[in-house]
């Protein structure tokens, strides 16, 4: 459980993240002027969710590399499905922090987590993934 835990620590703080982000009470978030961005919650929504499957992706392929297994297609679809039932669950609780939840904010978070594997397999595929990743662990 240790090794887990250690493995996928950037995975476990960014959920954290999003977690309390998502079900933060209204009355406690900062008043921004969003008028010149009309949809800036849905960016924001696009990206925790990618940030997140995509952290996932990578925490996954590091776990399984000492392990001396490969990252499979399965890995990212069960990955993306965790993405986006994260995603519903915090849609569904916002209710019960007085937020309302929306079903655009749903389609957002679903997009960011599918768009995630493909930047990843770009980065993969331009061998850019190890490099920029070298920086942040296991050097």
């Amino acid at each position: 459980m240790k090794l887990i835990v250690q493995k996928y620590k950037y995975s476990i703080i960014w959920l954290m993240v999003v977690v309390f982000l998502s079900l933060m009470p209204t009355r406690n978030l900062p008043e921004i002027d969003t008028s010149g961005l009309k949809h800036m919650d849905k960016l924001v929504h696009f990206t925790m969710y990618f940030v997140l499957c995509f952290v996932l992706i990578v925490d996954s392929r590091f776990y399984l590399y000492f392990k001396k297994k490969e990252l499979k297609i399965r890995h990212i679809a069960a990955i993306f499905f965790l993405s986006v039932g994260v995603g519903g669950l915090m849609e569904l609780l916002q209710t019960v922090t007085g937020r309302t939840n929306d079903m655009n904010d749903f389609v957002a978070n679903t997009i960011g987590a599918f768009i995630s594997p493909v930047v990843y397999s770009y980065f993969k595929r331009n061998c850019l993934f190890l490099r920029v990743l070298r920086l942040f662990r296991y050097t």
